[in-house]
């Protein structure tokens, strides 16, 4: 399925009808032994030996270690990774202004400026930080799966939706919400940890 292509949600009260009716020992190495016979076995002189250094113990990490990540993190932020999330959530705000119905009770998305930002999201590299790119990629795979299950289980002639295609579209509403939670937190991360945050807040900035 195309997705720049808009899908178009049937009346509410007709979703709303359908969901309620569906909701009824490991081996041991290499052999290290020998042939210990013959005169030389028997009459070796051990040589003297001498200790082995000991080993220093590990040295944790230090400050500047965790204020090196710091600082490759805010480049990152400073260098595209603020902008495409700034932008990401912005196509958000719209996806979910436009899950309202309108006076006939329809609803109508389009997915596409979602997907080209999510791909855009993508390009600043990878955050270096493994806990916050982590939970990044996960938000990022929600929002494209569920935005995608909403848009292929729109009916492609009737305006009537089927039993299994108001289901479908049910859980990819709830996957995209999962992967919205899921930036939350990244965002969440980035100014409790790092000291990150746009100038104002997106969720609330006028489209």
């Amino acid at each position: 399925m195309n997705r720049s292509g808009r899908v178009g949600v049937l009346p509410l009260l007709v979703v709303t009808a359908v969901l309620l009716a569906g909701c009824s020992g490991g081996g041991s190495g290499t052999d290290r032994s020998t042939d210990a016979a013959g005169p030389s076995a028997a009459t070796a002189t051990a040589a003297p030996t001498t200790a082995a250094p000991v080993a220093e113990p590990s040295v944790a990490a230090s400050p500047s270690t965790a204020a090196q990540i710091a600082e490759v993190v805010t480049t990152w932020y400073e260098f595209g990774g603020e902008s495409a999330m700034v932008d990401l959530i912005g196509e958000i705000v719209t996806v979910q202004a436009d899950r309202t119905p309108d006076e006939l009770g329809y609803v109508t998305v389009d997915f596409g400026p979602l997907f080209d930002a999510t791909e855009a999201a993508r390009w600043p590299g990878t955050i270096p930080d493994t806990r916050t790119q982590t939970e990044w990629w996960t938000a990022l795979g929600h929002l494209e799966d569920g935005a995608q299950a909403v848009l292929d289980s729109s009916p492609d002639v009737s305006l009537l939706w089927s039993r299994q295609e108001t289901e479908q579209a049910y859980e990819g509403w709830r996957t995209f919400d999962k992967g919205v939670k899921e930036l939350k937190a990244v965002q969440a991360r980035l100014r409790g940890t790092f000291g990150l945050r746009p100038p104002t807040d997106p969720w609330k900035a006028p489209r």
